[in-house]
């Protein structure tokens, strides 16, 4: 804090196998974002960044995306069920929703900037809650993510979305 601004330290493991930065080819473009939200009195805060990755030498390539995956999920499927896990400043919230108890899936313009729109996934479950599981996708890649996360819950067969 201090100054016209303030900055917040981030820190965050990328596997070695994952895919680099690429916009050579538009309808296979590889970018990274990086968001940031809290809740705030007045205005709450919440930004996306996109940031270039490539491997280095000082990449270590033992860090695969399986390996990585067998620490932590953020959101993933097990046993038909859904695990999201949310972390900031050091606390985390895991949740485990049963794939039965999913009523729908929505995305939820949750950030603008210009005309461009960035959108947040929550579920509805039973009892009428609701869970935001991923936050500031575009539309197409959280389209994906549903469509990704109904087959691995299987909900194929049952209408899930909004």
């Amino acid at each position: 804090m201090g100054g016209p601004g303030s900055s917040i330290p981030v820190a965050f493991t990328i596997p070695c196998d994952a895919r680099e930065t690429d916009a050579r080819n538009p309808s296979d473009e590889i970018f990274w974002k990086l968001t940031a939200s809290a809740a705030l009195g007045g205005l709450d805060f919440k930004a996306a960044f996109r940031i270039p990755v490539f491997k280095t030498e000082s990449s270590d390539a033992s860090l695969t995306t399986a390996k990585l995956n067998e620490r932590s999920e953020a959101v993933g499927v097990l046993n038909r069920s859904l695990h999201i896990r949310s972390s900031c400043l050091g606390f985390s919230r895991s949740r485990i929703v049963d794939a039965a108890a999913i009523r729908r899936f929505e995305l939820y313009p949750g950030m603008r900037s210009a005309d461009r729109i960035w959108f947040d996934l929550k579920i509805h479950i039973e009892g009428g809650g609701t869970i935001t599981a991923a936050s500031a996708m575009d539309k197409g890649e959280a389209e994906w993510f549903v469509g990704e996360l109904k087959k691995d819950l299987g909900m194929q067969t049952r209408d899930a979305t909004s």
